[in-house]
């Protein structure tokens, strides 16, 4: 598995100094990972997997951050992932993020612990609910915390059925601060490899063996 840079990469290692590449592959040895690296002047370099502290794409500069949109969310998962981008359209059993650099995925229910509306985040308290108890728990940009069952979040807003009212809710995504989903699916259990935690140009971030990297 090879990567040309199309800028250069640096590779922070235990070590040493952090390293300027231009090419790096990475490839599995007697099942430990292994990174192959030209630098600048043309040397090659082996690094094992286990040395190295981070690997920076020099060349994936975030763009300038601009307001956040009232579909924008931070979907916190049940393993501990955070996916960044925006609500498409309704979907039954899950959300559909709309996000280029994880390639629009539908997020199932059952793996969410929480999301975060991007637009009102400072509206929430300072200290957040480490996860839904009983109930899904819904907060509001004006302070409201209701208990229920969520019944729809998507592009088209976020309804409920509200567990004091028994009653369905709706709150325009414009009103929504944050939401605690009860957790159904038991977290996977991290892998026996080498993790590693992968940052993209939105800031999303995953955790999990190094399989591919195109």
């Amino acid at each position: 598995l090879a990567l040309l840079a199309q800028d250069s990469v640096t590779i922070v290692s235990a070590s040493n100094a952090p390293l300027q590449v231009r090419e790096l592959s990475l490839d599995i040895q007697g099942g430990a990972l292994t990174l192959a690296a030209v630098d600048a002047e043309g040397k090659s370099l082996t690094l094992k997997g286990e040395d190295v502290v981070e690997i920076v794409f020099n060349g994936a500069r975030p763009a300038t951050a601009s307001k956040p949109a009232a579909e924008d969310v931070e979907i916190l998962l049940t393993c501990g992932d955070v996916w960044i981008g925006r609500l498409g359209p309704p979907a039954e059993d899950g959300l559909r993020l709309l996000s280029p650099a994880l390639g629009d995925p539908l997020v199932k229910f059952g793996q969410i612990r929480a999301v975060l509306f991007s637009a009102n985040k400072a509206y929430l308290p300072v200290r957040l609910p480490e996860k839904a108890e009983s109930s899904d728990l819904v907060l509001t940009r004006s302070g409201d915390r209701a208990e229920g069952t969520v019944l729809a979040l998507s592009n088209a807003g976020l309804s409920y059925k509200s567990k004091r009212l028994e009653t369905d809710v709706a709150v325009p995504l414009s009103q929504a601060a944050g939401l605690w989903l009860i957790e159904t699916e038991v977290a996977p259990k991290e892998g026996a490899g080498l993790q590693i935690s992968a940052i993209t140009r939105d800031g999303s971030t995953l955790r999990g063996e190094v399989q591919v990297l195109k």
